[in-house]
């Protein structure tokens, strides 16, 4: 096991590549793989010479990160307000299962550009016509990335509820990005309760490397609540058709085939993967 400073200087470097100074309550909560108490992190950090709420690494300016993250965050509330419309039309198509924010969006770690990052899980055997029927209106507003200039919605991880882990995604013998980005999903839609619970209990490879983070409790106040649904009747043969016609030659080129994923349980369109980087900043 790692002793507490490693933990520490794991968490710290883990969110230096993203520019993200976190507190202390941050680095006891993403300690990966250690149990530490708050008051033991807290004490190492103090030990350290640490002071004040954020922390970060001696190389970079904590005081300019401070004042980005918290720019950032402004800029996250500015997007839970902008997709509320959103969230609710998704409610609505019958075979969305639940909604939830990623990727930055769940750390309030934005800029205007950044895209609002929804995950969505739909009925089995219903994810061409769910993404069809998802980015028909942001096609037609021109919300979508490259054509918004700020707060662009991007929809590109649909996952099937009958097989939800996503553990065979991992790249390389260590991937602490999936695993954190798992854990952190912040939901927003839930068609019944413990739709995400039983998402992370199928994602316990994940979870267990960040024992420390409570699942789940994020983004509260943005949550919808309506149940009732669109009556929509749309063959998924034909979504699929349509949508294969159409789609980018990004998108079906081998050079993104690690990062692509289009089969009966899962469509995944990141084509922007940083992951491999992650790891090799890590073993610096």
């Amino acid at each position: 096991m790692k002793s507490l400073r490693e933990s520490i200087d794991w968490t710290l470097k883990y969110f230096s590549f993203f520019h993200f100074p976190p507190t202390a309550f941050e680095i006891w909560k993403w300690q990966r793989g250690t149990k530490y108490s708050y008051q033991e992190v807290v004490e190492e950090l103090e030990a350290g010479g640490g002071k004040g709420i954020f922390f970060t690494q001696l190389n970079q300016n904590v005081e300019d990160l401070a004042l980005e993250r918290h720019r950032r965050y402004q800029d996250a509330i500015a997007k839970y307000r902008r997709v509320q419309w959103y969230v609710w039309y998704l409610a609505r198509l019958p075979w969305v299962q639940g909604v939830a924010f990623c990727n930055n969006l769940p750390f309030h770690n934005t800029k205007k550009g950044s895209d609002i990052d929804l995950f969505i899980l739909t009925k089995p055997g219903a994810l061409w016509k769910t993404r069809l029927f998802a980015i028909t209106p942001l096609r037609l507003l021109q919300l979508r990335p490259g054509e918004a200039k700020q707060h662009p919605i991007d929809v590109s991880f649909f996952v099937s509820t009958d097989s939800m882990s996503l553990e065979h995604l991992q790249i390389e013998d260590d991937d602490p990005y999936l695993a954190m980005w798992v854990v952190a999903l912040s939901p927003v839609f839930e068609r019944s309760s413990g739709v995400f619970r039983t998402f992370w209990d199928q994602n316990m490879w994940a979870t267990k490397q960040f024992p420390q983070a409570v699942t789940g409790g994020r983004a509260s106040f943005w949550r919808s609540t309506q149940r009732w649904k669109l009556p929509i009747l749309f063959p998924e043969s034909l979504s699929k058709q349509l949508q294969e016609k159409i789609l980018p030659n990004s998108l079906t080129s081998p050079s993104n085939f690690a990062s692509i994923v289009m089969n009966d349980s899962m469509l995944k369109f990141h084509q922007n993967d940083r992951r491999k980087e992650i790891n090799a900043f890590l073993c610096r």
